[in-house]
């Protein structure tokens, strides 16, 4: 039993009509989904840009990632001037995304914190074996409405709300230490 020839013509135009609804209704339930699902799901939206500006080697390193815990950024600034600025940098930023990756609770993130910077640069001091080099660090972790942050050196956290950004460290630099010091009657 074969289609009635006077439905045979309109076949073709049948066919592409279900098509149509079918990729309707596909849009339509994607977009349904992307509108209902939480955001802890979709994550946190990383952008990044950087310049090379006057020196001859980019010593900067990031990263992120995103874990059920929360999503983490890492920034490093190796020093300028010295040899192994971006070894540095590069070693910093990846133990910090590593440990990141094996944080399995988030109440546990100052002790992820404490530990990736030790382990840093404990990894830094190894590869480097007496050579110059050092980097700063930043590191954000956004875990539902909660930002945790750690930083070393003078590279700046802020927070940008109500139109306004908002500092969020303090340089952790030896002249700025200094300079405290001095500041107190303590040098």
């Amino acid at each position: 039993m074969g289609i009635p020839i006077e439905f045979q013509e309109w076949m073709p135009y049948i066919i592409v009509l279900g098509a149509a609804v079918a990729i309707l209704l596909l849009i339509g339930a994607r977009r349904h989904l992307l509108a209902y699902a939480p955001a802890d799901k979709l994550g946190v939206p990383i952008g990044n840009g950087q310049t090379i500006g006057a020196q001859d080697e980019q010593g900067d390193y990031f990263s992120s990632a995103t874990t059920p815990y929360g999503t983490t950024a890492v920034v490093a600034d190796g020093i300028s001037g010295l040899a192994h600025g971006r070894l540095a940098s590069t070693i910093a930023v990846t133990v910090f995304i590593r440990e990141f990756l094996k944080l399995s609770n988030i109440r546990d993130i100052h002790d992820y914190f404490t530990k990736a910077a030790k382990i840093s640069n404990s990894e830094i001091l190894q590869q480097l074996r007496g050579a110059p080099g050092g980097t700063t660090l930043v590191a954000g972790v956004i875990a539902g409405d909660r930002l945790y942050w750690a930083a070393v050196g003078d590279s700046v956290i802020m927070v940008f709300r109500d139109g306004e950004f908002i500092w969020m460290n303090e340089e952790h630099a030896l002249e700025t230490v200094l300079k405290e010091h001095r500041l107190v009657g303590g040098v």
